[in-house]
């Protein structure tokens, strides 16, 4: 049930496919989102059942839309931001999403004097 906390508002919600960025999408939904930004770099969850955004088409009334989105390019943030411009104006993000990046020694990496 709603709090009314979220009521009508737009969210963004990176790594939403999986995990705690999938609850938070789908908590988001049940206290009354509008619409759910479900930024990703896949929809399908890793360890099987139903998308995210089929969970909340089925318990909720709010407007779940899938954006592919590797949380490492700007382009793709920038637009998951946008799709949320048109669903009504950006009112909450979540980036739940991480990016793994591999450094060899000396580069990116800073020893203590």
């Amino acid at each position: 049930m709603s709090n009314g906390l979220l009521d009508g508002k737009v969210a963004v919600v990176t790594g939403a496919s999986n995990g705690i960025g999938r609850a938070i999408a789908i908590a988001f939904a049940v206290q009354g989102a509008s619409a759910v930004v479900l930024a990703d770099l896949d929809p399908e969850p890793r360890d099987g059942g139903p998308v995210t955004s089929e969970v909340i088409k089925a318990e909720t009334p709010a407007n779940p839309v899938v954006v592919t989105c590797d949380v490492s390019r700007a382009g793709d943030v920038d637009n998951a931001v946008a799709v949320a411009e048109d669903l009504g104006g950006l009112d909450v993000m979540v980036n739940n999403a991480g990016s793994r990046r591999t450094c060899r020694r000396g580069i990116g990496h800073q020893s203590a004097p």
